[in-house]
């Protein structure tokens, strides 16, 4: 009986050896990100605001690329500015439009740091007080079978406090 019993577990064992060697692998990337909100307080419409992302991810995939991206409703997105890197050039900054390529690499594994991304909200006197919130989506991209595909990392939330 316990013959039986071990000859069963070693087939079992076997099979899902081979089947697991027979599954495709899966490309994947865990991020990290610091701080995990974004908030900006508005107490004067005379100066600009700024808070920074740093994002680490570890990889495992191949032909990889990872964007950002801005969704908020009430406030201009033109008026919501990034750049990456430590203290960017203020021409480097640009405003929030559609999905942002932050990194791409090729057969790499391991833990990656990534370019720091700053955050600038420039206030208008058109803002109504109020509280406006959204997220930054992070997302990355990958080649599976010829074919680009697209999965979500998370987001951080984004809140923009305008005082009256």
């Amino acid at each position: 009986m316990k013959r039986l019993i071990v000859i069963l577990e070693v087939i079992s064992l076997i099979m899902l050896t081979t089947l697991s060697g027979l599954s495709k692998s899966k490309s994947s990337i865990l991020a990290s990100f610091s701080p995990s909100k974004i908030e900006f307080v508005v107490d004067s419409l005379s100066k600009v605001y700024s808070q920074y992302i740093d994002v680490s991810v570890n990889v495992d995939a191949e032909d990889w690329e990872l964007f950002y991206q801005l969704d908020i409703t009430g406030i201009p997105k033109e008026r919501i500015l990034f750049a990456q890197g430590v203290n960017p050039a203020e021409y480097f900054y640009k405003p929030f439009s559609g999905r942002v390529s932050l990194a791409r690499g090729g057969k790499n594994k391991g833990n990656t740091f990534l370019p720091r991304i700053n955050i600038k909200f420039i206030p208008s006197w058109l803002d109504n007080p109020g509280v406006y919130s959204g997220n930054i989506i992070f997302s990355y991209s990958y080649l599976s079978e010829g074919k680009r595909e697209l999965v979500s990392l998370g987001s951080i939330p984004i809140v923009i406090t305008i005082k009256p």
